[in-house]
């Protein structure tokens, strides 16, 4: 996956295919979360600035998955959310009968000791939610509809 990061107002390109071993996750909107070698490493972006070693730097970082949910447009009729990866569901965010809105949390799912929020793909009533607080979900596996 290609980044493109500011650091003081510096631009460097990040590819993490390059870093052997190395995956990004954004747990929410400030916190950045890098797996390099089976070692997590996670740092708080809030105002546009991150603290490493005691000193507050100017940080921006472009991803482009985050871009490409950003400008998608909701999707008419019955949403299917489908599990992304196999993986345990650890937390509900919603319950059934909630107005939810687009890219709103519904579950937390944890794959491979990392734990990604399942997000609603358009705005509704969430009508149905299929895994139980603690359940095994399979790839591709129904998670929730919402209409």
């Amino acid at each position: 996956m290609k980044y493109e990061v500011h650091v003081g107002g510096k631009a460097v390109n990040v590819d993490t295919d390059d870093l052997n071993g190395c995956d990004v996750a954004w747990p929410d909107a400030d916190t950045v979360s890098i797996l390099i070698a089976g070692r997590s490493h996670t740092f708080g972006i809030a105002g546009g600035a991150v603290m490493v070693a005691g000193r507050e730097f100017a940080v921006a970082v472009q991803d482009p998955r985050r871009l490409l949910t950003q400008n998608r447009r909701e999707q008419a009729g019955r949403a299917r959310i489908k599990a992304p990866m196999a993986g345990k569901v650890v937390k509900l965010l919603a319950a059934v009968g909630d107005q939810v809105e687009s890219g709103q949390p519904i579950l937390v799912l944890e794959a491979m000791k990392m734990q990604n929020e399942v997000r609603a793909p358009k705005s509704g009533t969430l009508v149905s939610l299929h895994p139980d607080s603690g359940s095994t979900v399979a790839t591709g596996e129904l998670l929730a509809e919402i209409d």
